[in-house]
């Protein structure tokens, strides 16, 4: 995958988005959430990258 811009931003909010996945992962494991509340935290995670990338914060080309 190239980035357009600076790689480093993209590589940055890569690490941002996998952190708060093992957030929702480690909540689920000690029981602090439900499954069908992880749909919605995930579902959110993917509006914000759907959202960056359509107002052109993120650019990623073949």
């Amino acid at each position: 995958m190239a980035t357009h811009g600076s790689g480093r931003h993209v590589q940055v909010y890569a690490d941002k988005m996998r952190k708060e996945l093992d957030d929702i992962h480690m909540d689920y494991k000690d029981h602090r959430i439900t499954k069908e509340q992880i749909e919605g935290k995930v579902f959110e995670l993917i509006n914000k990258v759907k959202e960056k990338l359509y107002k052109g914060e993120i650019k990623l080309h073949d």
